[in-house]
């Protein structure tokens, strides 16, 4: 009896503890935004833990019953607690991207359109935009190009542009290609731009990341970010 009673006390104990990650984990993920049931957090662990306590001996019916309830209190208010502080930091996340929306909100028409390489890029949209979350592959390059020509502000043949045709599409964001309209016409390698790194942008939440090739192939790439993003979760969250 005693045996069963450390089985079933331990085996709550861990269930617990399992979720408290995966409830926490999940609800500061802006991927999934909390979309993860984990309230059989809340309701298992205290019955199994309020069994072992059966098997000891130790209480009352009543004793026992009361105890299952102040464990149910418990379970019920750190899950809650732990869900608190994950969503904390999507809105912290959400407060950034208000500081992109602006620079969103200030685009230049002088910057639109490319009529020399129109077969490789999309053409920037007429009016200005306000950043809607989730992201549309349309916006998400426009703001890429933006960025990108600001911060290289080339001009003729040296301008920047978008390869479309190279872009990988994920469920979660795209991986962007980017270099001179010269090179998106030639396709030569003499004509590729020094540095020229593909960006991934994050559908969900609009956050741009370099990919540093050679050091990191695409693969490799995504792999890490499907982890990092929960998309392949760690083993303990089978439980």
């Amino acid at each position: 009896m005693i045996i069963m009673g450390i089985v079933f006390v331990s085996s709550g104990l861990l269930i617990g503890i399992f979720k408290w990650f995966i409830a926490y984990d999940v609800a500061r993920d802006p991927m999934t935004g909390g979309g993860v049931p984990t309230l059989d957090g809340v309701i298992f662990p205290p019955i199994l833990i309020t069994v072992g306590l059966f098997f000891f001996n130790i209480m009352s019916f009543w004793w026992l019953v009361g105890t299952w309830l102040l464990l149910t209190a418990f379970f019920g208010g750190t899950h809650w607690l732990l869900v608190w502080i994950g969503k904390g930091k999507i809105k912290r996340i959400s407060k950034n991207m208000q500081e992109t929306s602006e620079i969103t909100d200030n685009l230049d028409n002088k910057e639109r359109g490319l009529t020399e390489a129109k077969q490789i890029v999309t053409e920037p949209i007429e009016s200005e935009r306000v950043i809607e979350l989730p992201l549309s592959r349309e916006l998400a390059e426009e703001m890429i190009l933006m960025s990108l020509r600001k911060t290289f502000p080339k001009e003729g043949d040296d301008k920047i542009v978008i390869l479309s045709d190279q872009t990988i599409e994920k469920p979660y964001g795209w991986i962007f290609f980017w270099s001179s309209i010269r090179y998106g016409r030639t396709r030569k390698p003499e004509d590729t731009l020094i540095g020229a790194s593909p960006i991934f942008v994050n559908r969900r939440t609009g956050q741009t990341e370099y990919i540093s090739l050679p050091d990191i192939s695409i693969e490799k790439f995504l792999a890490r970010l499907k982890r990092r993003i929960g998309l392949r979760p760690p083993w303990w969250k089978f439980w």
